[in-house]
């Protein structure tokens, strides 16, 4: 007889924190494209010719229109909300 026979073999389980949050994936891109999206822009910026060169598969203007559509969720690697200014020493 084996010594596991009888006990339960748990597995942990994934929770929702443990995973990603969902890619959008617009009408007319596929998964890869969308994945090679984010790991380029933080690279690349705001370049979106460039980006659009390196997927082969879409033009400046629909990666600007990509971007555009999930800027509203942080892109990875970005910070959220507004830089504020310095304020200034005062030299008495």
């Amino acid at each position: 007889m084996s010594h596991l026979q009888g006990k339960d073999k748990a597995k942990p389980t994934s929770t929702s924190e443990d995973m990603p949050p969902p890619l959008k994936v617009p009408p007319g891109w596929t998964g890869a494209e969308v994945t090679f999206f984010y790991m380029l822009h933080p690279v690349f910026g705001h370049n979106y010719c460039t980006i659009s060169e390196l997927i082969r598969t879409k033009t400046c203007h629909e990666v600007y229109e990509y971007a555009q559509l999930v800027m509203g969720d942080a892109l990875p690697g970005q910070g959220v909300g507004k830089v504020g200014k310095k304020k200034k020493k005062n030299m008495r």
